[in-house]
């Protein structure tokens, strides 16, 4: 003997009760793409990442404007921690959202003004047996002027270049950096677990005077 068929009502509410919870999603996750592309969705992100940082760390932005989705600026990014502080001014940047799915981070361009580093802390740094980001990653950038504060203190002028991270090496590519009258250039790949093995090569040319002479000549 056949199994009597369910009611129309309760097939009906069974669709309902399916459908609405994936209707709900699909309109929760429309508008959050929609508001990754306002101009202030950027700045609503960093706030809100600054709060998830641990106690010992900090994050303050000031001026930012543009999208998750397309970048933007930022005025002033200032990140510290017990130990560092790091500053950069006029960042400019853009970026592929969608290669974090890959788990990626990977930013077409990124153009810096300045930026300043400062070593805090009064004690010893530990060691570290261990440099793993948790994204592959990769950097095209441009900073106007970078300042180590020291000691002692280094002044960087025009770095072009390129970082990439793996995650089983960092590399980077420095084509252009100016250091008071030298012109110089590296390549630099990093292990980033131990023994964290550090391979690199400098190449640079300096301007120099010859004593007695009004000239400037290039030494490489």
């Amino acid at each position: 003997m056949a199994s009597p068929k369910p009611p129309k009502k309760r097939v009906r509410l069974l669709v309902w009760a399916i459908a609405l919870p994936i209707a709900a999603t699909a309109a929760l996750l429309a508008a959050l793409w929609f508001w990754t592309d306002t101009d202030t969705s950027l700045a609503s992100a960093l706030s809100q990442a600054a709060r998830y940082l641990p106690a010992d760390q900090s994050l303050f932005t000031e001026g930012v404007q543009g999208s998750l989705r397309r970048g933007g600026q930022i005025g002033v990014l200032r990140w510290k921690n017990k130990d560092w502080a790091i500053e950069a001014r006029q960042v400019d940047l853009a970026w592929q959202p969608f290669a974090l799915l890959d788990r990626r981070l990977q930013l077409e361009s990124l153009r810096v003004s300045r930026v300043t580093i400062e070593s805090t802390g009064t004690s010893a740094h530990t060691p570290l047996d261990q440099l793993v980001l948790p994204f592959q990653v990769d950097v095209t950038f441009a900073v106007d002027g970078l300042r180590w504060t020291g000691p002692p203190a280094l002044d960087v002028q025009n770095l072009e270049g390129r970082y990439q991270f793996d995650n089983q090496r960092h590399s980077l590519n420095l084509t252009s950096a100016q250091v008071a009258s030298g012109q110089y250039s590296a390549q630099a790949t990093l292990l980033a677990r131990a023994p964290l093995s550090l391979e690199g090569k400098l190449q640079g040319k300096l301007e120099t005077s010859v004593p007695g002479g009004n000239r400037a000549w290039p030494l490489d």
